[in-house]
């Protein structure tokens, strides 16, 4: 599958930016003043949206070119040229992501009746052994890691987190 990652991530983050714009009304009160709590999320979601518009302007507007010539879709690829934007996913990849994706979708579940800390531990845990890291100091770092940001948040912010 091939895919071209500069058009769809414009594309994406368009997408995304225009949905903040539209859901923080509805999920953020307004202040009393002209810096209320919407100031942050509305320069974020402008900032957005404006680099995905370039992102795409710069897609769209320029010709694609390859050792001289025009790139035109299929018939550059049969000479084994890809162009630096287009990325060629495989089954296996795409498999990897998938699970990616479960793992994080479990951790999202696990969080609320497992805790931050067991949670996150299992979760950054299961991400080393699906990358086969071997060394036990990138375990042992990790961990301290979230207890570091559990205490962080519960001591310093008064945050208490699940």
């Amino acid at each position: 599958m091939k895919i071209r990652t500069n058009l769809w991530s414009g594309i994406l983050f368009l997408m995304l930016g225009v949905a903040a714009l539209v859901v923080i009304p509805t999920q953020i009160p307004a202040g009393k003043n002209a810096y209320g709590p919407r100031l942050f999320p509305y320069i974020v979601s402008g900032i957005m949206i404006v680099s995905s518009l370039g992102l795409l302007a710069g897609e769209l507007g320029r010709k694609k070119t390859r050792g001289g010539r025009a790139f035109e879709g299929e018939k550059a690829l049969k000479d084994g040229n890809t162009p630096e934007d287009l990325t060629v996913l495989d089954a296996f990849e795409l498999k990897r992501v998938g699970l990616m994706f479960l793992m994080m979708t479990a951790y999202i579940f696990l969080i609320e009746p497992l805790g931050f800390v067991i949670s996150s531990l299992l979760f950054v845990w299961g991400i080393l052994i699906f990358f086969k890291s071997k060394r036990w100091s990138y375990y042992a770092v990790c961990g301290g890691l979230v207890v570091l940001i559990y205490y962080g948040f519960r001591i310093f912010l008064k945050v208490y987190l699940p």
